[in-house]
C-alpha cells in the first residue's frame, strides 16, 4: 500500500483508516474482518467500525455468509463517487459563503464597526498580508503613501499597477511612492499628466535602498513590513492605527519625499488619462 494512494483518498474525504482498509480490500478482494485487519495492519476492533463506515459510504459491500466477508467496489468507481460527493460539498459551502457575505453586507449597511484608535495587529505573510493591503486600497479615500524597495525592476508603469490601486486613483486618491532607483531610471523621460477625478500617481527615487518599508493609508493606518523584500507580501506585517505610530511614519515619509525634491533628483510623474 502506497502512502501516496492513502493521501489522495484522504484529500477526497476519507480518513486515513478508511483509506487503508479500502485499499487493502482492493488488493485482497473478498476478505473477512480478520484478514482485512492483517492486510491493512489496523487493529481488529478498529476494523469493525471502519468497515461499517465504508459500507455507509458505498465503497465496500458486505457479503452474508459464514464467515461474513467484505468486498470493495472498483477503485475507479469509488474515486468517482468521492469526487462527486466532494463537488456537492463544495457547492453547498459556496452557497453558504454567499449567504455569509450577504449577511456581512447587510450589517455593514446598518452601520460601521467602531475601531479602537490604538490597535496593533500582526498580519502573517503572503495571502493574509495581500488581502489586508487590498482591503485598505479598496476603502482608501484620500491618500496612499508607500516606501518600498525595488530589485532589478524596470520603471513602474500606471498600466501595471495593481487593479485596486488603479481604482483608488480613479476615485480621486493621491498615490505617492518612494523607492530606490530601478533599471532604466537614467533614460526615462520626465512625464507629467493628470488622472481623472483628481487622483494622482507620483514616484520619486532615492539613491539607495530605504532601510524600512511601510504603507500609509489616509494618514490613519500604517502597514510596517517586517523585513525587507521587493515583494512585501513575502513578509509579515505590523498594522496599526495608533495615532503616534502613524504620525512617526508620516513624518519619515514626508522627510524622504522632500529630500528627493531638494536634491533635484528626477521625479517621475505618470498617469493614465481616461
Amino acid at each position: 500500500m502506497q502512502d501516496e494512494e492513502v493521501r489522495i483518498l484522504r484529500d477526497l474525504g476519507l480518513t486515513a483508516l478508511q483509506a487503508k482498509i479500502y485499499l487493502a480490500l482492493i488488493e485482497t478482494g473478498e476478505a473477512t474482518t480478520k484478514a482485512i485487519a492483517k492486510a491493512s495492519k489496523i487493529a481488529r476492533q478498529n476494523t469493525y467500525q471502519v468497515t461499517e463506515e465504508l459500507q455507509k459510504l458505498g465503497l465496500i459491500e458486505k457479503i452474508l455468509g459464514k464467515p461474513i466477508k467484505f468486498r470493495a467496489i472498483p477503485l475507479e468507481s469509488g474515486v468517482q463517487m468521492l469526487l462527486q460527493q466532494r463537488s456537492l460539498e463544495y457547492k453547498q459551502i459556496e452557497e453558504e459563503t454567499k449567504k455569509l457575505l450577504q449577511t456581512a453586507k447587510n450589517h455593514k449597511e446598518r452601520g460601521t464597526v467602531t475601531r479602537c484608535s490604538d490597535e496593533f495587529i500582526w498580519i502573517p505573510d503572503r495571502e493574509a498580508h495581500k488581502l489586508r493591503i487590498e482591503q485598505a486600497f479598496r476603502y482608501a479615500q484620500r491618500s496612499i503613501d508607500t516606501l518600498m524597495i525595488l530589485k532589478g525592476c524596470k520603471l513602474p508603469s500606471p498600466n501595471c499597477l495593481p487593479p485596486l490601486l488603479r481604482e483608488a486613483i480613479l476615485r480621486g486618491v493621491r498615490v505617492r511612492q518612494i523607492s530606490n532607483k530601478p533599471q532604466g531610471y537614467d533614460e526615462a523621460p520626465l512625464q507629467n499628466s493628470v488622472w481623472r477625478n483628481n487622483g494622482s500617481y507620483e514616484v520619486r527615487y532615492l539613491n539607495s535602498e530605504p532601510p524600512i518599508m511601510f504603507c500609509i493609508v489616509d494618514s490613519k493606518e500604517v502597514f510596517f513590513a517586517v523585513g525587507l523584500d521587493p515583494n512585501p507580501y513575502n513578509k509579515s506585517a505590523l498594522w496599526t492605527n495608533n495615532p503616534g505610530m502613524v504620525a512617526i511614519a508620516r513624518e519619515y515619509f514626508e522627510r524622504a519625499w522632500r529630500k528627493v525634491e531638494k536634491s533635484k533628483k528626477k521625479s517621475l510623474y505618470t498617469h493614465v488619462v481616461r
